[in-house]
């Protein structure tokens, strides 16, 4: 268990860092890759775990009550040379009840800004944010190759009181090229303890793209949702374009495939609801 008093002036608990090493030699910053397996890692004032390095491997851990990211996997926020943390994984690990920092902008329970990031068996719940984001919102940011596998995501976006917390249990912002298979996602915007006072339409699957990421080119594509059941949220089972934002009324979406899958919305008039074109929905 490491939690609460550890800290080395970063707000991360545990950390792989990179950052501002440029070209350096210096075997802390080149060569290899970490594995972290059965840690606990819990009131940070910032995030739980954070890696900036290639190929870094998760398992079996878990992440509770930190301000912001539970897992973060980082491409440059800490200056990190490219490619970042890509090729990281998680395997049976569980992040739950983070993002208590007071106010917007305290991350999501799992935050992925590299590429091929895998997400496998892992639960994320009970987070106030997003349970999952894939944010490509910047140059520096790649998320293609994301996948999600056989994980339970479910009872996210429950902070108390934001007027601003439409927040799925997994968001596309940005990225493309991710699948999400064999996954289970429910309860987004429901609070099981019943503080959240605030009620919002949040979504089981979100694909959007907001303005910094629109701005740089970011055009959602690529996006496989294969044998995922998405019930009990408190918007659409899926939601397409327009979470944040008007930049979706334009066609920034491409080649999303929705195969195999159950999707059920118990509050609201439709299965999907797509603001790109209310008509139609690429299935």
């Amino acid at each position: 268990y490491i939690g609460g008093s550890p800290t080395d002036g970063t707000n991360r608990l545990i950390k792989v860092n990179r950052g501002f090493s440029g070209g350096s030699t210096d075997p802390k910053y080149v060569g290899g890759y970490y594995v972290f397996q059965d840690l606990h890692a819990k009131l940070s004032s910032g995030y739980g775990f954070s890696t900036s390095y290639p190929g870094t491997k998760y398992i079996n851990c878990l992440s509770e009550l930190n301000a912001m990211e539970g897992f973060l996997f980082d491409a440059s926020r800490f200056g990190a040379p490219a490619p970042g943390a890509k090729g990281s994984s998680m395997k049976s690990c569980v992040a739950r009840r983070n993002n208590l920092k007071q106010g917007t902008g305290a991350g999501q329970a799992i935050t992925i800004e590299a590429e091929n990031v895998t997400i496998e068996d892992t639960e994320s719940y009970e987070n106030a944010w997003a349970g999952l984001d894939f944010l490509d919102y910047r140059t520096s940011t790649k998320t293609d190759g994301g996948k999600v596998i056989n994980c339970k995501i479910h009872h996210n976006g429950i902070q108390p009181v934001s007027l601003f917390n439409f927040d799925p249990n997994i968001y596309i912002d940005g990225g493309s090229n991710i699948t999400i298979q064999n996954t289970q996602v429910w309860a987004a915007g429901v609070d099981p303890r019943g503080i959240k006072t605030r009620l919002r339409s949040n979504s089981g699957i979100a694909i959007d793209v907001e303005g910094a990421g629109f701005s740089v080119g970011k055009r959602p594509h690529g996006i496989r949702i294969l044998n995922t059941l998405s019930y009990g949220n408190a918007g659409p089972a899926i939601l397409i374009g327009k979470i944040n934002g008007n930049q979706s009324v334009v066609l920034s979406f491409s080649d999303i495939q929705i195969i195999g899958s159950t999707l059920q919305r118990d509050r609201g008039d439709s299965e999907i609801k797509n603001y790109n074109n209310p008509n139609v929905v690429d299935v």
